[in-house]
């Protein structure tokens, strides 16, 4: 039964329902190959878009444009939203805006952060921020709103207007350190979000599937809803201990090693109501995990989903590297970067390069990039216009842009910031740190050192 029933393209194979009730239904484009229903009851269903699908799923309770609650089907690989409300699988609109937090100054991974914010740091050839905001707009987040603090100028000059990945892009500035729950209301007040957001960590990689975690968010009602995953060693971490509901029972901020209640911890992507925010006074220092997640466990109103997907924390320089081992053996995705090409087994480049040497074990080498007769390359990313000179040696490093590595030189696992030189036969081991433009003697020997930048601009 339908009063108006408006579409521009119907396309579908079998359409079958027992009952249809509407008195608005309008969508552009619906095309499906199997779409099932036995009740679907609805004053207004307004879709500018409804994908292509074909396999059925029930989908949880809908909160409508009215407050009211309604039911239908929800189909693997289609979705549709409006008005900031929608239901949708892995990949499709959730009508919802993002606030990343870029605010840290990275200390971790100094002193590589002395000279640029972490989250501009490259993973194989691209921005961290980046890839970030890539993971966002796979899942079609309609606008992410970056939240700085340290270095900001550095943000502003690249992202300070337009979109990445096809996501419209804003920048706010905090006028001072506000902690996570401070940011998160700063960058929500500044950019008039008044309906349920995601909130997540810039320094964080991972295939998170949001659209699970918005339909699990609105199926308990709570105020916020976080990702969780399952790690080995959780007292870096938030560790989160849940009831067979998903609601929270306890939100333990880095435990003592060895005490901590449960192995699922926070994975520092949060989907939240604007009423949340009513606690944190404006221009106040608030820690989301300290004290307003303990408050929301303490009402019952904090939930939480375990989720089995990728998820790495890139703030140690073994994280770092991780990140960038993940790429270049295939553990996310096809290519390393974007543009990428296969030269060779085992080699992967952009642009122009020059190889001599042996580049084996999944490596990638970016344009105007030189590896010299007689080098040997494995497993390592190395930046734009890198030099690796004859008889070195490069095992599960990271070379960032303008890098030289001398005659003879020993460089494995470890990172050598942008115009760093490490002088022949020196050897650089065990999650070193180079500086930007730092020099490493000739012949020097470094096992888990940091070396300062030459120049903190």
């Amino acid at each position: 039964h339908t009063d108006v029933l408006h579409t521009d393209v119907l396309h579908t194979d079998v359409l079958h329902t027992d009952v249809l009730h509407t008195d608005v239904l309008h969508t552009d484009v619906l095309h499906t190959d199997v779409l099932h229903t036995d009740v679907l009851h609805t004053d207004v269903l307004h879709t500018s878009r409804f994908w292509h699908c074909r396999s059925q799923r029930w989908c949880e309770e809908l909160r409508r444009d009215d407050g009211k609650r309604g039911f239908g089907w929800c189909w693997s690989g289609v979705g549709w939203c409006w008005s900031g409300v929608g239901w949708c699988q892995s990949g499709q609109q959730l009508g919802v805006k993002a606030v990343v937090l870029v605010g840290g100054e990275g200390t971790r991974l100094r002193p590589l952060t002395d000279t640029r914010p972490k989250q501009l740091l490259p993973i194989v050839g691209v921005p961290m921020i980046e890839r970030v905001v890539e993971g966002l707009a796979g899942s079609s987040v309609e606008e992410v709103v970056l939240s700085l603090g340290y270095r900001p100028d550095a943000f502003l000059g690249r992202y300070g207007r337009g979109d990445v990945h096809g996501v419209p892009v804003r920048c706010v500035v905090e006028p001072e350190p506000l902690d996570t729950g401070g940011a998160i209301a700063f960058a929500v007040r500044q950019a008039g979000i008044d309906s349920t957001f995601v909130a997540v960590n810039g320094d964080v990689l991972s295939d998170l599937v949001l659209s699970d975690l918005v339909a699990t968010h609105r199926r308990c009602g709570g105020q916020a809803t976080l990702a969780l995953v399952t790690v080995r060693d959780p007292s870096r971490f938030g560790v989160v201990v849940t009831a067979s509901d998903g609601r929270v029972e306890a939100f333990v901020e880095k435990p003592p090693d060895g005490r901590a209640p449960a192995s699922t911890v926070n994975a520092g992507c949060y989907i939240l109501e604007p009423t949340v925010l009513d606690r944190v006074p404006s221009g106040r220092r608030v820690s989301v995990e300290r004290q307003i997640f303990p408050e929301l466990v303490d009402e019952g109103v904090l939930f939480a989903r375990v989720g089995s997907e990728y998820w790495l924390d890139t703030g140690t320089p073994e994280a770092y590297l991780q990140a960038h081992q993940d790429l270049l053996q295939g553990r996310r995705g096809p290519l390393p970067a974007p543009g990428a090409t296969c030269r060779g087994a085992g080699l992967w480049a952009c642009g122009e390069v020059h190889v001599g040497g042996a580049v084996t074990g999944g490596s990638f080498v970016g344009a105007g990039s030189t590896v010299a007769y007689g080098a040997e390359v494995i497993a390592s990313s190395l930046g734009a216009q890198v030099t690796v000179e004859a008889g070195a040696s490069l095992q599960e490093s990271v070379l960032l842009d303008g890098a030289r590595v001398g005659a003879g030189a020993r460089v494995g696992g470890s990172i050598v910031g942008a115009g760093a030189v490490i002088g022949a036969g020196a050897q650089v081991a065990a999650a070193s740190v180079i500086g930007d433009g730092a020099t490493v003697p000739a012949g020097d020997v470094l096992y888990g050192a940091r070396v300062p930048a030459a120049l903190v601009r």
